[in-house]
């Protein structure tokens, strides 16, 4: 009775040892497949002035996310989204040398990043820049591109 009793327990560690070896195989492999898939980054705003400017798109204010629609993304994945979607908005109207609009997609993009904890990549000496350099195509891209390389430092997994 006493060497059956011991034989039992036996097999159960070794299922268990088995099955907590799968678990770990089975939660491994998303990390796998995520190594073996080709990732992209975001294109940058000078890719997105070169792709506007090089396709001749016509400029269309309807197409942009209204400035005043920010309010409404209360919480981060919103806010996050919509961050993005404001600043292809603005280098889009920017890109078309829509002042007017480039200054307010600005000051919205400028407002989310403080409200996501990321203003620095919206400085005050960028935004007296960029306004000093809003007839300029070339220099305003440079300068979302600026913007752009600090928001995406951020520490990799």
């Amino acid at each position: 009775m006493i060497l059956f009793s011991c034989a039992e327990e036996v097999k159960e560690d070794r299922r268990e040892d088995e099955k907590a070896s799968e678990l770990e195989m089975e939660a491994q492999k998303p990390l796998e497949d995520h190594k073996e898939k080709a990732y992209y980054p975001i294109p940058s705003p000078e890719q997105m002035f070169g792709f506007i400017n090089d396709a001749g798109l016509s400029y269309s204010q309807s197409l942009m996310n209204p400035t005043k629609n920010y309010q409404d993304y209360i919480n981060p994945t919103s806010q996050a989204l919509n961050f993005g979607v404001y600043t292809a908005d603005l280098a889009y109207c920017a890109a078309y040398e829509d002042i007017e609009s480039t200054l307010d997609y600005y000051k919205v993009v400028k407002i989310m990043g403080t409200d996501m904890n990321i203003e620095e990549m919206m400085t005050e000496e960028m935004m007296e820049n960029m306004q000093a350099h809003l007839q300029n195509k070339d220099s305003l891209a440079i300068i979302a591109g600026d913007s752009y390389l600090s928001s995406s430092r951020v520490p990799r997994i």
